[in-house]
């Protein structure tokens, strides 16, 4: 299956409550060093790809995140697609870096939405993005010198 496969791309991933498969997973200082897709996933408990490396391209197209999203300072080199994506609850982006562009196009954050100290590199697309709570700073919020 094809969120099995993405999980190989990780190193050292603990295994937690409920994936699609029955298990969400949350993993240290990991990298992916080709496209990742988690497209339609549904993470069911928290799902934590703090400080992840993805080199290129992810897709976390329709995908549905039932418990915290935690991106703390993950680093997406390439295209960061969260088209579509559902954030039923918190979603932590704080000291992430978008070095190509980030769609969050359509996505639906129900909780806070946390972007803190996140550097946007490219262009960030939130067209029609449902946000009940976004959370920037002024470094955010400014384009890079």
């Amino acid at each position: 299956m094809e969120q099995e496969r993405n999980l190989r791309l990780f190193h050292r991933v603990e295994k937690h409550s409920s994936h699609r498969r029955g298990h969400a997973f949350r993993s240290r200082h990991r990298a992916c060093t080709r496209d990742a897709r988690f497209e339609s996933t549904a993470f069911f408990a928290d799902a934590g790809f703090q400080e992840a490396n993805f080199s290129d391209n992810v897709n976390f197209e329709n995908a549905t995140f039932s418990g915290d999203a935690k991106f703390l300072k993950a680093v997406f080199s390439g295209y960061a697609k969260f088209q579509s994506a559902d954030f039923s609850r918190a979603v932590d982006f704080r000291r992430a870096t978008f070095s190509g562009d980030a769609n969050f196009e359509s996505a639906s954050f129900s909780r806070s939405a946390k972007f803190q100290s996140a550097a946007l590199f490219g262009n960030a697309n939130f067209r029609s993005a449902a946000l009940s709570n976004l959370v920037l700073d002024e470094r955010s919020a400014k384009p890079p010198q």
